[in-house]
């Protein structure tokens, strides 16, 4: 990873003093995965990124930037998620224009901004939909729209293919990657499942409760596991 792509950098980060904290990087045009069997620990993780909890210790910096105590609206690091559903009583084009247009943006910018994203996500056609009337994968792609408007430096999907059926769940994975590429997005997948990370990670950080036990490549971790954990688990059969 060259050290002049490198967006994020967490260091010792932890929710409250005296924790174990975690460090890892990400990069632009690539993927980290944060691999947990706790739902919860990634939430976490998800929450400290994205400003949603304070961090009682350690540090983030994006572009070089310390962020650590910036609010989330402020905050570089956009967070995509199933704990933040969409509004219920607006269409798609609605949802996705919510955010730029609290911001005081200029209306036909909203809409150009808007349009762009919805033909980047294949929801041409959905944009009067109310997402009561979308599938799992609509309301996910509606759900990256609706972060992606903002053109985050650093997007966090937080367990995001986990209700999706198999096939959903493999055109999902297809496109987070092509938009990683395609866009040059910093994206940190936080997940329960190793499928997920093994097939978008360019780099994987695996876990165990809050603490990262190893991070590298997919084939790092295979071939030259830190300890037994790492090297048990993921010889385990995927489910």
């Amino acid at each position: 990873m060259s050290p002049f792509s490198i967006r994020l950098v967490a260091s010792a980060l932890a929710a409250s003093p005296g924790a174990s904290g975690l460090s890892f990087r990400a990069a632009a045009g690539a993927c980290l995965a944060i691999v947990n069997e706790h739902a919860a620990c990634l939430s976490t993780v998800a929450d400290l990124l994205a400003g949603h909890v304070s961090a009682g210790a350690g540090q983030i910096v994006v572009d070089g930037v310390d962020v650590t105590a910036l609010p989330p609206e402020a905050r570089p690091c956009t967070l995509v998620g199933w704990r933040d559903p969409l509004f219920a009583h607006m269409s798609v084009q609605a949802n996705l224009a919510f955010g730029l247009r609290a911001r005081g943006m200029e209306s036909q910018a909203v809409l150009a901004r808007v349009r762009g994203v919805l033909a980047l996500l294949g929801l041409d056609g959905l944009e009067q939909a109310r997402p009561a009337t979308l599938g799992p994968e609509q309301a996910l792609r509606v759900m990256l729209g609706r972060a992606l408007v903002f053109e985050p430096p650093v997007l966090v999907l937080e367990d995001v293919f986990a209700p999706l059926p198999a096939a959903s769940r493999r055109a999902m994975r297809r496109l987070v990657a092509r938009l990683v590429r395609a866009r040059g997005l910093c994206v940190v997948l936080l997940t329960r499942a190793r499928e997920d990370a093994l097939l978008l990670g360019d780099t994987i950080a695996y876990m165990h409760g809050m603490e990262v036990l190893q991070v590298g490549t997919a084939r790092d971790l295979f071939e030259r596991p830190a300890c037994d954990r790492v090297a048990t688990e993921l010889a385990m059969p995927m489910p």
